[in-house]
């Protein structure tokens, strides 16, 4: 964590965090968090729900057939409106989904789809990509607005 600190990190990626118990990783981020009050930690690979109510969580939001949640997260959105999911949107897997190597254009776009359905794009690529950012950057929609039937959104 001191490496962390003198490295003026404000984001701490929590990898491999689910294998601890929840009751155990519960108490422990809590502790995290008020430990490091300045350092705000996201779980890491989709974590059960409760977590959502402490921290972010890092999940994969594509796959070799596109997307991995062409509808969405519905069901996060009911149990825990207001959760946050960054979505790890990888450039190998929309080449493989797209058959080629994508422009900068198709990379905006599929940005902007993995936003639409409530996750933080977080772009990994292996090469440098000429993506075309003139609408400004990604942000993630907030899903329960639209995916919870208004009779339930209370």
């Amino acid at each position: 964590m001191q490496g962390a600190l003198d490295a003026d990190a404000d984001e701490i990626g929590l990898d491999a965090f689910k294998v601890m118990k929840v009751w155990d990783s519960y108490w422990w981020l809590q502790e995290l968090q008020d430990t490091y009050p300045g350092i705000r930690f996201i779980t890491e690979n989709q974590h059960c729900d409760l977590m959502h109510t402490l921290a972010p969580t890092f999940a994969e939001a594509n796959n070799d057939d596109g997307y991995k949640y062409p509808e969405g997260i519905p069901l996060v959105d009911f149990l825990n409106a207001d959760h946050e999911f960054w979505g790890q949107a990888r450039r190998d897997l929309l080449e493989d989904y797209l058959g080629h190597a994508p422009s900068g254009t198709e990379i905006d776009t599929f940005l902007n789809t993995v936003a639409g359905f409530g996750f933080v794009p977080v772009y990994m690529s292996d090469v440098n990509s000429d993506i075309d950012r003139s609408g400004g950057g990604y942000e993630a929609v907030e899903s329960w607005d639209s995916s919870i039937p208004s009779d339930l959104n209370n």
